[in-house]
């Protein structure tokens, strides 16, 4: 059996239960772009909460090395998001172009753009270490 993947072939039981998103209808495939562009502003939200609580820096008690790496770490993180954001909604809106043509929402909505999906992970996980930096910086601040 020829497989592209280097890895081997899926096992039958994943086949059964994660169906390629390359076969996904344009329904489907609206509904998944659409979730995505949700998750997106969640992660904004946790962006904007970092940023009020950071303030005016004071809260980490003068550690202005952390202050500068969160603040990095805020520019990178909306930056990833932004890209997945505006590619969520770029093809979202070529999709529903179609439906607007005509096209039937069962139909195949093409191959599967895994890029926007690597944004929102490289976003969220610039979130989490944001967070975890921050607290990190407030007991460190707490007990100087």
């Amino acid at each position: 059996m020829s497989t592209d993947s280097p890895h081997g072939a899926v096992p039958h039981v994943l086949r059964e239960s994660e169906p390629s998103r390359d076969t996904d209808s344009i329904a489907r495939r609206i509904s998944r772009l659409e979730f995505g562009t949700r998750r997106c502003v969640y992660v904004s939200a946790g962006f904007g909460g970092i940023v009020l609580l950071l303030g005016s820096g004071e809260i980490l008690g003068g550690l202005d090395v952390l202050v500068a790496a969160i603040v990095t770490l805020v520019v990178l993180g909306v930056f990833c998001i932004a890209m997945a954001y505006v590619a969520f909604l770029r093809e979202s809106s070529r999709l529903s172009a179609k439906l607007i043509e005509g096209r039937d929402e069962t139909e195949p909505a093409g191959q599967y753009d895994p890029r926007p999906h690597h944004w929102y992970v490289a976003g969220s996980l610039a979130l989490m270490l944001n967070g975890a930096a921050l607290v990190v910086g407030v007991w460190v601040a707490a007990f100087a």
